[in-house]
């Protein structure tokens, strides 16, 4: 698959857990409270889309704010009550909470790695993706994820184009027909335009996509109260 079009998916792929720090440069074993940003950026010719998500990690209260510079559109503001906090415990036994990149699409190299952070970059199919964790200080630690597209990348063949859209049409057509009035009038828009100015082969993937997390330690030892 072309791994351009896959870059906001790589907002939800941290499901994996961490291991010992040491000189890791990941956070250590506990439980972690998550306050998170992200961002999808889109440009086909005249046409620019932006998606901002941000959730509470006190309150898993998400904030979805859409833009577009189609004459007449004004931002769309959608909120959703949370559900309680949003926390994931990182046991001392499973592998770190780092995106995984695709395996024999991606040529990566770690930058630095020591008990405070840890950074990598990676020339991917079609982007370039750079990752990084900081300790703030002993109880909160920072990760973001950076993807962009490469301009001198291979372009992408009609059937991959069609075939990396599949899902990002879907996604959206799903929201039109289950999700909450705001979120699908947004989705009706984001479609409409994606559908409009469409990638063609030999065009960069057109998203840049960005994440930012807060992990703050809210129990050292899993378990703990």
């Amino acid at each position: 698959m072309y791994a351009g079009w896959f870059a906001l998916g790589m907002f939800v792929m941290h499901q994996a857990q961490a291991q010992p720090p040491s000189a890791s440069g990941f956070p250590p074993p506990g439980e972690y409270r998550i306050d998170s940003e992200s961002s999808m950026t889109s440009e086909a010719g005249m046409v620019s889309m932006k998606r901002v998500q941000r959730v509470d990690g006190a309150t898993g209260q998400i904030t979805v704010i859409t833009t577009s510079s189609l004459p007449g559109e004004a931002p769309i503001t959608t909120r959703y009550p949370g559900n309680g906090p949003v926390t994931r415990c990182v046991a001392a036994t499973s592998s770190a909470p780092h995106t995984e990149m695709a395996p024999g699409l991606c040529d990566t190299t770690l930058t630095s790695s020591d008990s405070s952070g840890m950074s990598l970059s990676a020339m991917c199919s079609g982007t370039k993706q750079d990752e990084s964790w900081h300790l703030v200080d002993k109880d909160i630690w920072e990760h973001q994820l950076l993807v962009v597209p490469r301009a001198s990348a291979p372009a992408p063949t009609n059937s991959e184009v069609e075939q990396a859209m599949k899902p990002v049409y879907a996604e959206l057509e799903k929201t039109i027909r289950t999700g909450p009035p705001e979120e699908a009038a947004s989705a009706r828009e984001q479609l409409k335009a994606l559908r409009a100015h469409a990638p063609v082969a030999g065009g960069a993937p057109p998203f840049v996509t960005h994440l930012q997390e807060r992990w703050t330690s809210v129990a050292h030892l899993l378990g703990a109260h």
